[in-house]
């Protein structure tokens, strides 16, 4: 198959595989502040909520991909 029939054939995939490579470095950012966070000095509290925030905020990410 030449490149254009492969790209023409394949283009959900394409797609779909750019947009699971996107999430993913999304979710590893998150993770990196969830850790920062975790490290830090803040109070218990604080730090809870911002983490539950984050947590929010990479299942949402999540569940737009799963769809």
């Amino acid at each position: 198959l030449e490149a254009g029939e492969y790209l023409q054939e394949h283009r959900d995939d394409i797609r779909k595989h750019r947009n699971v490579s996107a999430v993913k470095a999304q979710e590893s950012r998150l993770n990196q502040r969830i850790r920062m966070i975790e490290r830090s000095s803040m109070e218990p509290d604080k730090k809870r909520d911002q983490i539950r925030a984050l947590q929010e905020q990479k299942d949402r990410i999540a569940r737009r991909v799963a769809q």
